[in-house]
Formats: structure tokens, C-alpha cells, sequence
């Protein structure tokens, strides 16, 4: 638990113009919840001009994945125009909170458009806020803010005593 806690509140969200024109284009679908394997497997896999070091080791995959058959963790994909998965990412719901995991991109953006669909889900869906852990560049440019840890705890504490959206999602049309 680091000293500072990187959260994302969500009326403070950030999508760059960029971002928002290449998510206007339709070339990418987004689904959640199902190829959650095929994404924590993606995400623990080798990334260009980084060792191979992950946090991500086998007993980490069983556990979220007993999480996720359990309907607490939960996963979005990012698919494209051939149908191939092209990026996505994982974390687990705790109460009306979502703690990020991990993401990966095969594609440019491609994680970027998974997590901002999510967000926009988590939002209408009543979650609070969505737990990064650590800031990023990427977080920091997307709206995410470090909080006090004592803080962040205090936040957490209510949250979890709110009730969870269990079992698999899905994306909305709207």
C-alpha cells in the first residue's frame, strides 16, 4: 500500500481529443468479461524493450481467476476490426469501487479505449472511484490524482459497504 494512492474519480475524467476521435472511428469493439484469461495472459506477457519481469506470476492468474469465476474480478477486451484481440485489461470490484489491475495494448490505444468504455461504465453503474494504485503518465493525464493513504482507506471503508455489481458483465448499447 504506497504512501499515495492514485484514484480516478469519475466526473473527472479526461479523454484526450485524439482518444475521442479514434473511438468515433468504430474500428475497435469492447466487451467485458469475456476472454478473461486470454487478457491476464496478455498482460503478464512479454512487453518491447522491457525484461520480462511481471508481478503477474501463475498463482497470481489462478487466484484472479477464481475471482473472476467467483463474479468479482472482471475483465474488458478491446477487439478489432478482424476480430482479433488487440488490447484490454483486468481488476476486481470491491464494493462500489474498481481497483485496476493491469492493461495491455497490442495495438495503439487500444487499452486507453477498453478502460475509458469501462469507466464510463463503472460511473452509471454507481461505483465511486476506480482504484490505479500508483500514478502514471497515462492516469495522470487521464484524471487520475494521488490521495493521502489515510485518505484513500477512509474512502475505501465506505465503499466496500455498498453493494458489489457481482457475476459477469456486459456493455451497454448506450
Amino acid at each position: 500500500s504506497p504512501p499515495q494512492r492514485s484514484l480516478l474519480f469519475f466526473d473527472e475524467l479526461h479523454i484526450a481529443k485524439r482518444l475521442r476521435r479514434q473511438m468515433r472511428q468504430g474500428q475497435y469493439t469492447v466487451t467485458f468479461d469475456r476472454a478473461f484469461e486470454r487478457v491476464i495472459v496478455a498482460c503478464a506477457g512479454r512487453r518491447s524493450g522491457h525484461w520480462h519481469l511481471t508481478w503477474i506470476t501463475p498463482q497470481i492468474m489462478h487466484a484472479f481467476t477464481a475471482a473472476f469465476d467467483a463474479g468479482h474480478a472482471h475483465s474488458f477486451e478491446v477487439w478489432n476490426e478482424k476480430g482479433e484481440l488487440a488490447g484490454g485489461g483486468y481488476g476486481v470490484a470491491v464494493g462500489n469501487t474498481f481497483a485496476t489491475e493491469s492493461q495491455f495494448s497490442r495495438e495503439p490505444n487500444t487499452s486507453k479505449i477498453g478502460f475509458t468504455v469501462l469507466i464510463w461504465h463503472l460511473a452509471q453503474w454507481g461505483f465511486v472511484f476506480n482504484d490505479g494504485k500508483i500514478l502514471t503518465p497515462t492516469t495522470r493525464d487521464m484524471g487520475f490524482r494521488e490521495i493521502p493513504r489515510s485518505d484513500f482507506l477512509v474512502r475505501l471503508a465506505m465503499a466496500v459497504k455498498q453493494s458489489s455489481r457481482v457475476g459477469r458483465w456486459q456493455v451497454e448499447a448506450d
